[in-house]
């Protein structure tokens, strides 16, 4: 019984439902003569039946899982792109503190800098995946090191009019 239920698993999958499609439409349209040559033809005129729905069958799952990939992958782009416009719409609304932040990244061209997990600016670019938090050890009690994403990295170095020229932290607390 075990060995039944390993077939199934098996050949649940697309690739040999194809085959197993392939091979069955071959059984049911394939020329007579070919079928005759491959010593075929009483097979498939006497299970004709059996191979038209092993064919129906295994073509309507195949169909489905290429229907569920697609969809996956549209879904999955939709999404993508919906989230990168989200993104982008929030870097666009940057307060002073989080373009300081954010400026110290781009002018110091560093990917990443030392940040106190307590302030408030720093919670909202992490809320919103701007930034990260790069590690777990901690650099006093509240500094960890954070790292800007690559997508923002990216956003802001081709649109550094978004920073409105802030100098980096050290640059602006001297």
């Amino acid at each position: 019984m075990d060995i039944i239920i390993k077939l199934i698993d098996h050949f649940k999958s697309p690739k040999y439902l194809l085959v197993v499609s392939m091979v069955s439409g071959f059984l049911i349209f394939g020329e007579n003569d070919l079928l005759h040559k491959l010593a075929l033809l009483s097979f498939s005129e006497n299970y004709r039946l059996w191979i038209g729905v092993v064919f129906l069958i295994s073509m309507g799952f195949w169909l489905v899982d290429i229907v569920l990939l697609i969809k996956n992958e549209i879904k999955r782009k939709y999404t993508y792109f919906k989230n990168k416009n989200n993104r982008e719409k929030r870097l666009k609304q940057l307060t002073n503190g989080e373009k300081i932040i954010l400026s110290t990244y781009i002018n110091k061209k560093s990917k990443t800098q030392v940040l106190d997990y307590r302030d408030g600016n720093v919670c909202e670019l992490e809320t919103f995946r701007i930034i990260r938090q790069a590690s777990n050890i901690s650099q006093g009690h509240t500094m960890f090191y954070y790292n800007i994403q690559p997508w923002a990295w990216e956003y802001l170095n081709k649109h550094k009019e978004l920073l409105n020229d802030y100098e980096s932290r050290e640059l602006v607390e001297l």
